[in-house]
């Protein structure tokens, strides 16, 4: 995997970094890569409203995707490093595949965005690279659409290599209310100036060039971009909703210097998060993973595991729900090896109304989702239901909160009436 910034200076003059517009006209960035050669992911592009055209990225669906069709997953959003966006792509997803196959941490979906060779996970001054928006405000809910996933915060983590850490930390600090935490791997730029003279940076030409094509040419924006500004800026909401924060650094790494520095100012701060040096290991996220072994799945584990929302494959909660003194209400569960039917009914004008719910399990104990009602005057068991005659519509929400095997707290909103109703399961 291509370190931050550590390339020749020739690579950089010739690899489509913006100019100035004085220098020449401005190009499209290359929102769209080639797929990557990986049996392990799928390649995938989606129509940008803020890039105004097409952006690709790749997407690791573990083994249980398909195997569990009922079953709903947490995400982790890799960002790469700079130089090119897919380069560690089947390395990170190898290494993933095998961790979930040995039950180092629970089945995930891994999606790797794409943030431009030098993107920096920022808003670019001028608009034409919106990697931030594209990435939060587009794929952040695409994804969450499109697969099974736990589409809440805690659903969600970052990580990142190189530039990509950076970018990790940057967006967990300014978007704690989609991601749970965010993970630091070899992380930089993470100095306040970029164009700071300390030996072992990247060249200055083309730290230069990166100011111009990103921050345009203004120091200030790039130090209010920063990790350290925004940890600054984001100390009441931390302390409110304190996300998992770890720093992976090599004792090697060129990096070195700038993460404890960002490690200091955490600390200073009083930010809880995990610091991890590495000793021997350079800028390569392979050698990281090898030195800390299980430790290093441990952040993902952690996560993660009280998440795994296997719902009915570990608890069975089939059954009838009312309860006899306010029959108004009720339920009726199923459950087939895991698979999940909620039936319900409400007795409007002394007729029963049946309805069903269109679940996800948000929690290992919540299912919600929304109410849809089967118009056909027969429900389903009884001679007059006759499926060419069946319509659905949906006619609200709820959400069934399992407070032990033999109760729940029914709560939403059913053909226009408020729900609340504390329910046991008869036999």
């Amino acid at each position: 995997m291509r370190p931050f910034l550590a390339i020749v200076v020739m690579f950089a003059l010739t690899a489509g970094l913006l100019l100035p517009e004085s220098g020449r006209a401005q190009v499209r960035p290359a929102w769209v890569t080639p797929p990557v050669a990986s049996p392990l992911v799928e390649y995938r592009q989606f129509d940008s409203a803020v890039a105004s055209g097409p952006i690709s990225y790749h997407v690791y669906l573990p083994t249980a995707y398909a195997a569990q069709p009922w079953r709903r997953f947490p995400v982790v959003y890799w960002l790469h490093g700079s130089g090119t966006p897919t380069e560690g792509i089947p390395t990170v997803a190898s290494r993933f595949h095998e961790a979930i196959a040995g039950g180092r941490i629970p089945p995930l979906i891994v999606v790797f965005p794409n943030g431009l060779p030098y993107g920096m996970w920022c808003d670019a001054r001028g608009g034409l690279q919106p990697v931030e928006s594209a990435l939060v405000h587009e794929l952040v809910p695409l994804v969450d659409g499109t697969f099974r996933t736990l589409p809440e915060r805690r659903g969600r983590l970052l990580d990142g290599f190189s530039m990509g850490g950076y970018g990790a930390a940057r967006l967990g600090l300014r978007f704690q209310g989609v991601f749970a935490g965010f993970s630091m791997l070899g992380a930089g730029p993470l100095q306040r100036d970029l164009l700071e003279d300390r030996p072992g940076l990247q060249p200055i030409e083309l730290r230069r060039r990166i100011l111009e094509e990103v921050y345009g040419g203004d120091p200030a924006y790039f130090e209010a971009q920063s990790p350290s500004t925004l940890a600054a800026a984001s100390v009441a909401s931390l302390e409110r909703h304190p996300p998992r924060i770890r720093q992976v650094i090599g004792t090697q790494d060129f990096t070195l210097q700038g993460n404890r520095d960002f490690h200091a100012r955490l600390t200073q701060l009083d930010i809880a998060h995990e610091y991890i040096e590495v000793p021997g290991v350079g800028h390569v996220v392979p050698g990281l993973m090898e030195a800390l072994g299980d430790r290093f799945w441990a952040y993902y584990r952690d996560a993660f595991q009280s998440l795994d929302p296997q719902g009915f494959a570990s608890h069975d909660y089939s059954g009838n729900w009312y309860v006899p003194a306010n029959s108004g209400w009720g339920l009726a569960i199923q459950s087939y090896g895991g698979q999940v039917l909620v039936l319900g009914f409400i007795f409007v004008d002394g007729q029963p109304t049946w309805f069903f719910l269109q679940e996800r399990w948000s929690s290992p104990d919540v299912l919600q989702g929304a109410v849809w009602r089967r118009t056909n005057p027969g429900a389903w068991g009884t001679p007059q239901f006759v499926p060419e005659e069946q319509r659905d519509a949906t006619i609200g929400t709820l959400r069934l909160e399992f407070t032990a095997r033999d109760t729940m707290e029914l709560s939403g909103t059913v053909a226009g009436r408020l729900v609340q109703a504390s329910l046991v399961r008869l036999e």
